[in-house]
C-alpha cells in the first residue's frame, strides 16, 4: 500500500554529511493462506471453541436432565379389503374404487377426531394429567441438541401460552356414532392433545398397520393404542351393520304398507261381488277373463321381479354407499366363477405368504407370484362390477318389463270395458288382490332373508398384536443427543474461532506485517517469562535482529529511529536491545531517548535522568555532561533530560539536526527511541531527520488500521522505512500458531552444545538486565 507523499521532498543526513530523498514503502504482497494456518487460527483459539462446546454440550446435559421421558406403545391391526367370510355381509366399501385409495381412506379415519373422542370416553381420559398438565406434554419432535435446547427453553414460557379457556362451550358437529353432546373447549384441547401423541405407520406391502401412540406413563401409551384400535373395529362394524338397517327397515316400511294394500283390495273386491253379482259374470266373459288372467299373472311376476330386483339393487347401492364388499351377496355366492376366483386368489395368497419366508420380494418366482395375485384380484374385482351391473341391468329390464305389460294390461282393459264394464272392474279388483298378496310374500321374504343376514356381525379388521407398555422410552435419546450437542459444540467453536479471527483487526504474524503494512520484516522479539531458556531465546531473536538490519542498512554511519504506533508495544525493550547488540560488533552507538514525554531509557541502563537531551538542546550542557558511557564497550546513552513544556520546538531547532550530524560523525551506529506515532507529533519529527526508521508492532495487540494511520504519518513525513519488528509475540503459548516461524526444536539443537554460563557471567548477567514498561527482560546480547 502506497500512501500520499508530502509535496515538499524532504532530506536526509548519511555519514558523509550529503542528503538524499527518502524511500518510499513497497506494495503489500497478497497474503496466500494455507491449509496450516486455518489449524493454526484453532490451536490459538482453542478456548473460545472448548469454551463453545462446553456450554453446548452443558446446556444439552441440562436439558437431558429435565426432559420427561416419552413413551410409544404400538398395536399392530390388521384391514383386509376383501373378507372371505361367506355369511358377512360387506356395507363399507365401493368395488370399484383403487385399493390404495381405500386403505389410505382407512388411515385417515384411524386419525380422525371422532374416533379419537370414542378413545377418549373409553379410557376416561378427559381429564388425564397427559392431556392437561401442558408442561408435561410429549414432544419427541425435537430430538436434536439444537431443537431440544430451544424445546427445553420454550418450557419456560409454556405458563404464558398456557391461558385458560372461556367457560363457554362451544357447538361442534358430531361424527357418525358419537352422542349429540357439545364440546367444551378444554374437550377440544383434550381431543387436540391425544391426535398430536398418534401416528399411524402402514407397514410397506402388505395390510397391516401399527397404531402408535406417545405419553409419558407406559401403560397410558399402551393402554390409548389398544383402546383407539378397538374403536376402530366397532366403529367399522357399526357403518357395516348400518346399511343392513337401513335396508331393514325400508322392507319393514314396505311390508307394513303392501299389508295395507291387501285389505283394502280385498274389501274393494267382496264389495264388488255384493253390489253387481258379479259372479255370473265369469262364464260370459271366459275368453276376455282369459286373457286378462294371462296378462295379470305376467304383470304380477313382473311387478313382483321388479320389486324383488329393485330391493337387491338397492341393497347393492346401500352397500356401495357403505364401502363395504358384494361378495356375501346370495347372487355372488352362488356364482361358480366367482367362487373360483376367490379361491384362486386365496391359493396364490397363501403360497405368497409361505414362499415370502425363504425368498425376498426381487426374487423372479416373488414378482411372478405377486404379479399373477393382482391378475387374481382384477378378475375378481371386474367379476363383482359385472354381478353389479347385472343387478342393475336386471333391475332396469325388470322395469322395462313390467311397464311394458302394464300398457298390454291396460289395453286389454279397455276391450273388456266393451264388453262388459261390470266384468272388467271385477277382474281388476280380483287382479289388484292377487298382486298385492304376491308382493307381500315377496316382501316378506327378502325381510327374513335380511334380518338374518344383519345378525351376523363380523368386520374385516381385527388386532393382530395388541399394545403392551414400552420398556424404555423413544425420547429423549441421550446419546443421539449428546452427541449431536457435540457437533453442534464443535461446529460453532469452530465457527467463532474463524470469526473472531476474522474480526481481529490487529497484526499477529509477520506474513501480516509484510502484506498490510508494506514493510520488510527483520525479525520477532518473543515475551521473555524471567527463566533461562527464555532469556536465551529473547536475546536469540535480538542477534536475529540486529543482523537483518546490519545487512539491510547501507554501510556507513546509521541514524535509526525506532518507534511504535501507540504506548505499551514495546518500542524501549528493541531500542535498548538492539543498541546493546550493535555495541557488540565493535562499532561505537549511541541510544538517545527523545521520548521526553515519558521516558524510560535512563530506568533500563539505571542512569540519571538529568542532564540530557532536554538541557543539551535547550543549551544549559554541552554533549560531553549530556552522554554516559555504559559498562558495556562502544556503548553510550543519553537520557531524555527533565521535564519541558516544549519537546516539539526542541526536536525541531536546528540544534537537534546539527547535534545528529555531529553524532553521526562520531558514532556508527545512533539510535533514538522515539514516541508513538499516533500519540504525538515527535515521532515524525524525529523521523524526517533522522537516516531510517524501524517501526515497532506488537504481537495481538497493534490493530492494522491504527498501524497504518501511523504509517501514513511518517511517510508524509518523509521517513525511510528501514522495516518492522514484531515484539511480544507468545512463542510459548501459542508455539503451533507461530510454528513457521520458530520452533523449540531449533534452539534445543544449539542449546546442548552451549556450556552453562558461570556464576560470573550469571551475575554480570544480570545486572546488565532489567525490565522495559512492559516488564519484559532487557538483556544483554
Amino acid at each position: 500500500m502506497r500512501f500520499p507523499r508530502s509535496s515538499r521532498p524532504l532530506s536526509l543526513i548519511d555519514s558523509t554529511g550529503t542528503t538524499r530523498s527518502p524511500a518510499s514503502r513497497s506494495v503489500p504482497p497478497t497474503l496466500d493462506k494455507h491449509l496450516l494456518d486455518y489449524v493454526r487460527v484453532l490451536v490459538k483459539r482453542r478456548w473460545t471453541a472448548v469454551i463453545a462446546l462446553g456450554i453446548t454440550v452443558a446446556a444439552a446435559g441440562v436439558y437431558l436432565y429435565a426432559a420427561v421421558p416419552v413413551y410409544e406403545a404400538t398395536a399392530q391391526i390388521l384391514i383386509e379389503h376383501e373378507n372371505a367370510n361367506t355369511f358377512s355381509l360387506k356395507d363399507s366399501v365401493e368395488q370399484d374404487r383403487d385399493t390404495t385409495d381405500y386403505y389410505h381412506t382407512q388411515y385417515t379415519i384411524l386419525q380422525s377426531r371422532s374416533l379419537a373422542k370414542r378413545a377418549i370416553d373409553t379410557l376416561d381420559a378427559w381429564n388425564h394429567p397427559e392431556f392437561t398438565d401442558r408442561a408435561g406434554s410429549a414432544g419427541p419432535e425435537a430430538t436434536g441438541a439444537v431443537e431440544g435446547v430451544m424445546n427445553g427453553l420454550s418450557k419456560l414460557f409454556a405458563s404464558l401460552r398456557g391461558k385458560k379457556s372461556p367457560k363457554t362451550d362451544v357447538a361442534v358437529k358430531t361424527p357418525t356414532g358419537m352422542s349429540g353432546l357439545t364440546e367444551t373447549p378444554a374437550q377440544l384441547a383434550v381431543i387436540d392433545a391425544f391426535l398430536s401423541r398418534l401416528t399411524i405407520s402402514p407397514v410397506l406391502t402388505s395390510r397391516l398397520v401399527d397404531v402408535k401412540f406417545r405419553a409419558t406413563d407406559p401403560k397410558f401409551a399402551a393402554s390409548a393404542a389398544n383402546a383407539l384400535s378397538h374403536a376402530y373395529i366397532d366403529q367399522d362394524l357399526e357403518v357395516r351393520l348400518s346399511a343392513s338397517k337401513e335396508t331393514s327397515d325400508w322392507l319393514t316400511q314396505q311390508l307394513g304398507e303392501q299389508k295395507h294394500r291387501i285389505d283394502v283390495s280385498e274389501a274393494a273386491l267382496q264389495r264388488y261381488r255384493e253390489s253387481h253379482n258379479a259372479v255370473s259374470l265369469e262364464d260370459q266373459e271366459k275368453s276376455t277373463d282369459q286373457k286378462m288372467t294371462d296378462l295379470t299373472g305376467m304383470v304380477t311376476k313382473a311387478k313382483a321381479d321388479r320389486i324383488a330386483r329393485e330391493s337387491l339393487y338397492n341393497q347393492v347401492r346401500a352397500i356401495q354407499a357403505g364401502g363395504a364388499s358384494l361378495d356375501t351377496l346370495p347372487q355372488v355366492l352362488s356364482n361358480t366363477y366367482l367362487q373360483q376366483l376367490k379361491g384362486d386368489l386365496s391359493r396364490l395368497q397363501a403360497q405368497y405368504s409361505q414362499l415370502s419366508l425363504t425368498l425376498g420380494d426381487i426374487n423372479p418366482q416373488m414378482i411372478a407370484l405377486k404379479a399373477s395375485i393382482d391378475d387374481a384380484q382384477a378378475k375378481l374385482q371386474r367379476e363383482l362390477a359385472k354381478q353389479v351391473d347385472a343387478m342393475k341391468n336386471d333391475f332396469e329390464a325388470a322395469q322395462a318389463l313390467e311397464t311394458s305389460l302394464m300398457n298390454a294390461l291396460t289395453t286389454q282393459e279397455h276391450e273388456s270395458t266393451q264388453l262388459n264394464r261390470t266384468g272388467v272392474d271385477y277382474a281388476v279388483l280380483e287382479r289388484d288382490v292377487t298382486t298385492n298378496r304376491q308382493i307381500f310374500e315377496t316382501l316378506l321374504a327378502r325381510t327374513r332373508e335380511t334380518s338374518i343376514a344383519g345378525e351376523l356381525k363380523a368386520s374385516d379388521v381385527r388386532i393382530i398384536d395388541a399394545a403392551q407398555p414400552p420398556p424404555a422410552p423413544i425420547w429423549p435419546r441421550r446419546t443421539d443427543t449428546l452427541f449431536q450437542a457435540t457437533v453442534f459444540g464443535a461446529l460453532l467453536g469452530i465457527g467463532l474461532a474463524f470469526f473472531f479471527e476474522y474480526m481481529d483487526d490487529r497484526l499477529k504474524t509477520p506474513d501480516e506485517v509484510k502484506a498490510y503494512l508494506g514493510l520488510p520484516f527483520l525479525g520477532i522479539v518473543p515475551i521473555g517469562n524471567h527463566k533461562e531458556r527464555d532469556d536465551r531465546m529473547f536475546a536469540e531473536a535480538f542477534r536475529q535482529l540486529r543482523t537483518n538490519i546490519i545487512f539491510t542498512a547501507e554501510q556507513r554511519a546509521h541514524t535509526l529511529v525506532i518507534t511504535s504506533t501507540g504506548p505499551g508495544e514495546g518500542k524501549t525493550v528493541v531500542s535498548t536491545n538492539l543498541a546493546k547488540g550493535l555495541a557488540m560488533t565493535g562499532r561505537k552507538v549511541v541510544i538517545i531517548d527523545v521520548d521526553m514525554r515519558r521516558p524510560r531509557v535512563h530506568e533500563v541502563f539505571g542512569v540519571a535522568r538529568e542532564p540530557g537531551l532536554s538541557e543539551l538542546l535547550a543549551g544549559t550542557v554541552d554533549v560531553t555532561q549530556a552522554i554516559r558511557q555504559m559498562p558495556i564497550p562502544d556503548l553510550f546513552v543519553m537520557p531524555a533530560g527533565g521535564p519541558t513544556e516544549t519537546p516539539t520546538e526542541l526536536l525541531s531547532s536546528p540544534q537537534f539536526a546539527q547535534l545528529l550530524q555531529s553524532l553521526t560523525e562520531k558514532f556508527g551506529w545512533v539510535v533514538l527511541d522515539a514516541p508513538p506515532v499516533n500519540v504525538v507529533a515527535d515521532a515524525c519529527i524525529v523521523a524526517n531527520r533522522s537516516a531510517a526508521v524501524l517501526f515497532v508492532a506488537s504481537a495481538q495487540q497493534t490493530k492494522r488500521s491504527a498501524a497504518l494511520n501511523a504509517l501514513e504519518q511518517l511517510d508524509l513525513a518523509g521517513a525511510t522505512f528501514l522495516g518492522a519488528v514484531l515484539n511480544k509475540v507468545p512463542l510459548r503459548r501459542d508455539s503451533f500458531y507461530y510454528s513457521s516461524y520458530y520452533r523449540p526444536a531449533y534452539e534445543k539443537y544449539y542449546a546442548k552444545q552451549t556450556p552453562a554460563p558461570s556464576s560470573q557471567d550469571t551475575s554480570s548477567k544480570k545486572d546488565a538486565s532489567s525490565k522495559d514498561e512492559d516488564g519484559n527482560a532487557v538483556v544483554n546480547g
